[in-house]
C-alpha cells in the first residue's frame, strides 16, 4: 500500500482526463442497471451521512453552548465565594475579582479556540 500518491490537483482538466481514462479498465462486464443501482445507493448513503453530520454538529454547538453557560456560572461563583471570603477590603478585592474576570475570559477564549481548530483539523 506504500505507493506513490497521484495528485490531480496541479493538472489541467484535459490531461485529468487522460489520466483518468488510462486507469479505467478496458473492457467493463457490468450492466447499466447494476451501475445505476450501485450511484443510487451511494448517494443515499452520502444524503444520510450529511444529515447525520448536521445533526452532530447542531448537537455540538448546543453542548458548547451549555458548556460556556456553565463555565461562566462556576467562575461567578469562584468570584462570588472569594469577595466573600475577602469581604470589605476595598480596591484589592475589586482588582482580584477583575483578575478573576479577565483569567476566565482568557481561559474560555483559549478553549473557543482549541475547539474550533481540532474541528477544522
Amino acid at each position: 500500500m506504500g505507493g506513490a500518491k497521484k495528485t490531480f490537483a496541479s493538472k489541467n482538466p484535459s490531461t485529468l482526463d487522460l489520466e483518468v481514462s488510462r486507469m479505467r479498465p478496458r473492457i467493463i462486464n457490468q450492466d447499466r442497471e447494476r451501475l445505476y443501482d450501485d450511484v443510487m445507493k451511494n448517494k443515499i448513503s452520502a444524503n444520510f451521512f450529511k444529515d447525520d453530520n448536521m445533526k452532530l454538529r447542531t448537537k455540538v454547538h448546543i453542548l458548547e453552548g451549555e458548556l460556556s453557560k456553565k463555565e461562566k456560572f462556576i467562575d461567578d461563583l469562584i468570584m462570588q465565594q472569594d469577595s466573600y471570603q475577602v469581604g470589605g477590603l476595598g480596591i484589592g478585592t475589586k482588582l482580584g475579582i477583575n483578575k478573576l474576570k479577565l483569567e476566565s475570559h482568557l481561559t474560555m477564549n483559549l478553549k473557543k479556540k482549541i475547539r474550533d481548530l481540532q474541528a477544522e483539523g
